[in-house]
């Protein structure tokens, strides 16, 4: 009888090894480039002047993205210069300045007035809104003026003055044209030969210097007026003085004054 032999497997199970690679998921995000930033404006300077008059030409720059049409707006004010009333310095301006793709800068002129005032150097604010800013997003604008000084007149401030005995009385002198710097005038004094009032009679005690035929004044920037004081001295003779100006001043509307001592 033959026998059954079972046969033993010899061979090893192999469990296979997986041979994909672990994947790292990439960033879908994008970094931020010029193309997708928004345009900012800033002004070329911050300080710009003009002469009166005259047209000054502002300049407005655009920087960031300037790749599609954009628009600010550009407004004056404030400062001394004035834009309403009777006598304006400039024309306010309150305007959108439009830019088209790829343009970077622009120009707005900004209107000064000519006028027939002196007056010192005025100012008007320039401004940037309703956008993205850079520095300089404000500005100023200085307007000069270019009316000729005249030269500084002088006058009295009466026609007659009289001083009763033992009293004192003033007199003024009056600065008119430019009036922005230092200046002086001589002064006169003429005795009327009909009834003279002798030097003894009266004494000027301001400004000190003053003497029986005349003297000096001198002004200050910005003065416009100065006052002799007079003397009548007591018990003596009594009689008319004539003020007026020494040679070289340019005379105004009262070139001189009399005065009676009483």
């Amino acid at each position: 009888t033959g026998t059954t032999v079972t046969p033993t497997p010899t061979g090893t199970t192999v469990t296979p090894t997986p041979t994909g690679t672990t994947v790292t998921p990439t960033p879908t995000g994008t970094t931020p480039t010029a193309a997708t930033t928004v345009p900012n404006y800033f002004f070329g300077a911050a300080n710009y002047s003009v002469t009166e008059g005259s047209s000054a030409p502002i300049t407005i720059f655009r920087g960031g993205n300037v790749s599609a049409p954009s628009a600010i707006t550009f407004s004056t004010g404030g400062g001394s210069a004035k834009s309403t009333g009777s006598q304006v310095d400039y024309s306010s301006v309150f305007l959108t300045v439009n830019f088209v793709a790829g343009q970077t800068s622009a120009q707005v002129p900004v209107l000064t007035a000519n006028d027939p005032l002196t007056e010192p150097t005025e100012t008007v604010g320039l401004f940037l809104s309703g956008g993205s800013v850079a520095s300089p997003s404000v500005a100023i604008l200085s307007i000069i003026d270019n009316t000729p000084v005249p030269p500084p007149s002088f006058s009295y401030g009466q026609s007659t003055v009289s001083i009763l005995d033992n009293t004192s009385g003033t007199v003024t002198i009056n600065r008119t044209g430019n009036t922005s710097v230092s200046a002086s005038v001589d002064y006169f004094i003429l005795p009327d030969p009909s009834a003279p009032a002798y030097s003894t009679d009266y004494t000027i005690t301001n400004p000190p210097g003053g003497n029986s035929s005349g003297g000096t004044v001198s002004f200050i920037p910005g003065q416009t007026s100065v006052s002799l004081t007079i003397n009548n001295n007591l018990g003596l003779m009594g009689g008319n003085v004539s003020f007026g100006f020494g040679p070289g001043a340019n005379i105004g509307t009262q070139p001189g004054v009399d005065i009676t001592l009483i």
